[in-house]
Parts: C-alpha cells; structure tokens; sequence
C-alpha cells in the first residue's frame, strides 16, 4: 500500500472518498478525478425534460436519537475510527464504514435507553392512578382460616415425636462422641447400633 499523504488526518469517510478529496487539492495531480454525482432522470412526457430524483450518495446515517458532542459524553454522533473503547451491538454489525456503524449502533442505544424510559414512566403514572392495595392480615376471615389450619397441622402430628430419647442411639456412620463405647467393654464385638444403645444404657445407669 502506497503513501497517501494527509491521510492519516481525515476521518468519518471511505478510502476512495478520502483519496479523492485529497487529489482534488494537489497541483500536480493528474489522474483520474472523482466521479459526478448519480442522478436518475425520468422522461416525462409533456415536455421531455428531466427532473433528478437523487442528486448523492450520503455517507451519513440519519439518525435522530444522535447526542452532540459536549465534551463529557461517551457515544456522540460522527465517532472517528480508532476508538478503542466499547460500542454496544458493534460487533454484530459489518459490511459498511466504521462512521456509518457507530452512527447507528449509539442511534440504537439512545433509542432503547429513551423507549425504556418512557415505559417506566408510563407504568409509574397508571400505578399512580391506582388505588393502594391493603393488607389482609387483620381479616377475621384469613385469621380463622389460619386458626383452623394450625390446629389441624397439631392434631395431625401429636402422636409424632420430633425428639429423641437419652438411650436411642445413632444412625451408622455418626462420628460423635458417645460416652462409655471406647472406654468400656460396652462396644466390644457389636454393631454400631447395639454399641451405641449399650453404651448409653449404661452412661444412663450411672
């Protein structure tokens, strides 16, 4: 790739583009110059004549969400390549200029964050119409339900014990401390289980 020069301090358009501006102010230049712009023109037939309907291609995205540059803000309008940091959706976009991208990449951003917004607002002002719901817990209605249903949930597990006596011993594979198993002949010759309820039979004697 050949020097260009002034290259390197132009941004925001193609290489063609940036090229062809560049040779139109050099002085010894004389090469090929840029082409004119693209018109179509429809024949009409009353007089013949013709009207353009497109005078140019704009490199421009039209984007009305667009922030101005403050000097502050992070995603602007016309961001020049070499921009290292983040642009959101970018990197799922491809086939046209870095300007034209970004353009509309921060477009999209802006237009999601607004129509976010807007819907938050929206939603506050029909909660704000609404009327404040109440708590039912001074209902004499949920609160004899309630009563009912505690009192069942008693009778039902009445005959249920949910604690253990001073002889029960252990389930196989408890690594606790049972007082009398080591030390006496009580845990000789045995299962964990009858070790176990022997040696608290006998801790419980004592």
């Amino acid at each position: 790739m050949g020097f260009c020069p002034q290259f390197k301090y132009r941004y925001g358009h193609t290489f063609g583009k940036e090229t062809s501006e560049i040779a139109k102010n050099l002085p010894y230049y004389f090469g090929p110059r840029i082409q004119g712009s693209h018109h179509f023109y429809p024949v009409t037939r009353e007089n013949n004549k013709f009207d353009p309907l497109r005078t140019k291609f704009n490199d421009d995205v039209p984007g009305r969400m667009l922030p101005k540059s403050t000097g502050d803000n992070k995603y602007t309008e016309g961001m020049v390549p070499g921009y290292s940091g983040n642009i959101p959706q970018m990197n799922f976009k491809f086939g046209r200029t870095y300007r034209n991208l970004s353009d509309e990449c921060v477009d999209q951003l802006v237009k999601e964050y607004k129509s976010s917004e807007l819907r938050q607002n929206r939603l506050k002002e029909s909660s704000n119409l609404m009327t404040n719901l109440h708590p039912v817990t001074y209902d004499p209605l949920v609160k004899n339900h309630l009563n009912i249903w505690t009192d069942d949930m008693v009778k039902k597990n009445s005959d249920v014990h949910s604690y253990m006596s001073s002889t029960e011993p252990p389930i196989p594979g408890y690594k606790g401390f049972i007082p009398r198993m080591d030390t006496t002949e009580s845990g000789l010759a045995k299962r964990f289980h009858e070790a176990a309820q022997s040696s608290l039979e006998t801790f419980r004697a004592e």
